[in-house]
């Protein structure tokens, strides 16, 4: 599985966690799962096979929309995996958890802004988008220096 030292991993690292969970509750049933596109990649076999050293993995199709995989345990039966590009599309649970993983996005927001407007009043608020969240470090410096916040622990890396 990836490295956790960075986005990227962590994302990976938690669909495994949430797959594995569903194939062993599911054992003998194939369930069928179905992942946003992680960054950039398009195949997803390394992390199987590092996740699942002893499943056979079978590779059905690598492409930039669409890599998808059979797993095959002897213990539990089989697993399909897919990761496609734009996955909330074409799939309404993948829809659900990017609404959830969004609206929980907003309401941290929302406390991190809050938390600094309390210690600094004026500030306008951020979203955290790039461009924005600079202007947002540079008006909030004043605090961070204060209150001796690390400003790398507000800027995700990598």
């Amino acid at each position: 599985m990836s490295e956790i030292h960075n986005k990227s991993g962590v994302n990976m690292h938690l669909v495994i966690r949430q797959a594995e969970a569903i194939w062993s509750r599911f054992t003998g049933e194939k369930p069928r799962i179905v992942v946003d596109r992680q960054g950039g990649k398009t195949s997803y076999r390394d992390d199987l096979r590092t996740a699942w050293p002893d499943a056979d993995i079978q590779v059905i199709h690598e492409s930039p929309e669409l890599s998808r995989y059979e797993l095959r345990s002897p213990n539990r039966g089989d697993m399909v995996m897919i990761f496609t590009a734009e996955s909330e599309i074409h799939h309404l649970p993948v829809a659900l958890a990017s609404m959830t993983a969004k609206y929980a996005r907003e309401l941290m927001m929302a406390r991190m802004n809050r938390f600094f407007l309390q210690r600094q009043p004026g500030i306008r608020a951020t979203a955290g988008y790039v461009e924005d969240a600079r202007r947002y470090l540079s008006d909030i410096e004043p605090v961070l220096e204060n209150d001796r916040i690390e400003r790398t622990d507000l800027i995700r890396c990598c």
